[in-house]
């Protein structure tokens, strides 16, 4: 399982994001992009004309490509590769921005960067490829990025997410899916869950939105109704993460959720067993028990280190009690699947204090 965070700022009423269309996975698993071999594919960007004021800062240079894609949006693509944002410009243009000549007729992709090697400073395109080896490992989410989308209470989310390649026989990624979170500041470690994530396709790129569920290998967009999922809510510090996972597990189980409560447990509070507590069986799965959770509003307020799990901690009144396992004082309890010592695992409600 991989996430990334990403701060967002978000104005007036809401928090909006949005994700990227993902790209079409290889048919033999993704490749991960690296710099080219030749030295001499480096372009310095030359400074627009009449003019031909030089770029201030990396952030100048930018927003001079994102004009040149407004006004050609068939010439100039813009992509996230496992190496940051890049650019894919038609080799004709290029030449017309950079001190490039000669180019061979096709499509150059490439990466915005600062050069201080000359002693002045220049913005440059670092022309990257695919490499020849497919991606093996774990999910990987690379350089997430959110914004507001303008004169709305949405959020656009993009990021390059890289998938294991199948070895069970087909072709392509491993089965994987995805999960976005939102929290409104970098203090709170209670994430909640992204839901309201709009379908359709990028109306420039014609590339498909991202929403929960199944994901391939690439460059994704998303975008997310804030205003559906948090309605009356302000923020300029919210942070997004993006959390991708495969289907099967290590143990060969098929999953469609991550698990994952949205709860930092190494940010929280710590509690340890109630002495002379004795764990209570929970009768039903550990499902139903979380569904009980979420039905009911109670918010997780810790963790419980039992050999090496974290299991979740809540403050239970006698009320929830009674409904959630019979008559059993109000209190702090950690809930989790425990070794009864066969080898079996069982759901229990443990007293800690």
């Amino acid at each position: 399982m991989n996430t990334q965070p990403v701060l967002i700022k978000m104005k007036k009423t809401l928090f909006l994001m949005s994700i990227l269309g993902i790209s079409i996975s290889p048919l033999f698993g993704v490749y991960l992009w690296e710099k080219t071999p030749e030295s001499d594919d480096k372009y310095t960007l030359q400074p627009p004309p009449p003019l031909n004021t030089p770029f201030t800062s990396y952030a100048d240079a930018e927003d001079y490509l994102k004009e040149l894609r407004l006004s050609n949006p068939a010439a100039y693509q813009f992509t996230v590769t496992n190496m940051g944002k890049a650019w894919s410009i038609d080799f004709y243009q290029l030449e017309q921005i950079t001190d490039a000549t000669g180019l061979n007729p096709e499509p150059y992709t490439l990466l915005l960067s600062e050069d201080n090697s000359s002693g002045t400073t220049t913005y440059v395109l670092d022309r990257i490829m695919e490499g020849s080896t497919p991606y093996h490992g774990p999910p990987l989410v690379k350089y997430v990025e959110a914004q507001q989308v303008l004169g709305t209470k949405s959020v656009e989310i993009q990021a390059f997410v890289a998938l294991g390649q199948d070895t069970g026989g087909g072709y392509g990624d491993k089965a994987s899916r995805v999960e976005f979170w939102f929290k409104p500041n970098a203090q709170t470690i209670q994430w909640q869950r992204c839901f309201s994530l709009s379908p359709g396709n990028d109306p420039v790129t014609g590339m498909q939105y991202q929403t929960d569920g199944s994901i391939q290998s690439g460059s994704m967009k998303a975008i997310w109704d804030a205003g559906m999922d948090t309605p009356n809510f302000s923020t300029q510090t919210g942070k997004i993460r993006v959390l991708a996972y495969y289907e099967q597990d290590s143990n060969g189980m098929t999953r469609y959720e991550s698990g994952w409560d949205g709860y930092e447990a190494e940010n929280g509070r710590t509690f340890t067993l109630n002495a002379g507590g004795q764990m209570i069986q929970y009768n039903q799965t550990s499902q139903d028990f979380t569904m009980f959770i979420n039905d009911n509003n109670i918010v997780r307020i810790g963790s419980y280190d039992h050999q090496g799990s974290f299991f979740p901690v809540y403050q239970f009144s006698g009320q929830q009690l009674a409904l959630l396992i019979g008559p059993y004082p109000a209190g702090v309890y950690a809930f989790g699947e425990v070794d009864n010592g066969g080898g079996i695992f069982e759901p229990k409600i443990i007293p800690v204090n």
